[in-house]
């Protein structure tokens, strides 16, 4: 059912029973978030979401309130501003200086939405997180320096992977994102399937680089050295480099491993195509009702 609510004086339409924030990005609205993650349940910890609602005594999460019929929304309003500026105020004042060096620089939400609200001093200090980084795991790092708790790649890990590697632990100003005993990564349930990256909006994860030994190995003569991709990277690599996304590189990519100095490039699509296969005869498999066990389809391939 369609009804009808004004944001910044102009009126759109909106969905009974969704979000705000819902209703404003189907209009093209911009509101911004940290702790919202799309298609999970609200949690409107992190506040930068508010919006001004006529008739509402404080500040509203639009990413969880409900939309009401002739509901009239201030996005940017000078209160709200205000509440996000305080709020952006408070996350840096414990935050580390070295955006210069850190991975995320020019990529990292709490640096541009720093930058859009022209917060440009430090007004609030605090006390430095005496953290220190994570290095055990064999794909990415973790800063809990870094961290600004906003919670979603906790949720993403237990929600949607289901491993729940990392956990909040700790109390009050002590709290921080961990593992269990706050032992590292390597010995944790980790799978390093890097979605906690995906959605982290700092520095706080971030992918374990290994530059400098591929370059001993490109420059060892010795050596001759192999790489293998996933089908992935040759339809998601176009993006980072102002193509539209989704554009096939492959050939561009495998000519620019090979002039790097690779002497071996191999593709995996046809080894991961069989890999699907079998993983989706498994999922059969567990879920049939009669639990007898469905041909695989590798199977079925070899025998053509």
């Amino acid at each position: 059912m369609a009804i009808q609510i004004e944001v910044n004086n102009n009126k759109i339409k909106a969905k009974k029973g969704e979000t705000i924030l819902s209703a404003l990005q189907r209009n093209g609205m911009s509101v911004p978030t940290l702790c919202w993650v799309k298609d999970l349940f609200p949690t409107g910890a992190c506040r930068m979401c508010v919006v001004e609602v006529e008739g509402a005594r404080n500040l509203i999460t639009a990413c969880s309130h409900p939309v009401n019929d002739g509901m009239k929304i201030k996005t940017h309003s000078n209160r709200v501003i205000k509440s996000r500026k305080t709020i952006i105020e408070l996350l840096l004042s414990n935050h580390p200086d070295d955006c210069l060096y850190c991975a995320r620089n020019k990529s990292c939400e709490l640096q541009n939405l720093a930058e859009e609200l022209n917060v440009r001093e430090r007004k609030i200090s605090g006390s430095k997180n005496d953290y220190h980084l994570d290095l055990s795991s064999v794909s990415l790092v973790r800063d809990p320096a870094k961290c600004i708790l906003c919670g979603r790649c906790v949720r993403v890990c237990e929600e949607i992977e289901g491993v729940s590697a990392i956990d909040f632990i700790n109390r009050g100003n002590k709290t921080i994102v961990g593992t269990a005993y706050e032992e590292g990564l390597n010995i944790s349930s980790c799978v390093n399937c890097g979605q906690c990256i995906i959605v982290c909006p700092t520095g706080a994860l971030y992918e374990k680089p290994h530059y400098e030994e591929i370059q001993l190995n490109l420059n060892n003569p010795n050596k001759t050295v192999i790489v293998q991709y996933a089908p992935a990277i040759s339809v998601s690599l176009a993006e980072e480099f102002g193509m539209k996304a989704g554009t096939n590189v492959i050939g561009l990519m495998n000519s620019a491993l090979r002039k790097i100095g690779f002497d071996i490039v191999f593709d995996t699509s046809f080894s991961a195509d069989l890999t699907i296969m079998e993983e989706s005869a498994e999922l059969i498999q567990r879920i049939s009702d009669d639990g007898k066990l469905p041909m695989s389809p590798l199977v079925n391939l070899l025998n053509k």
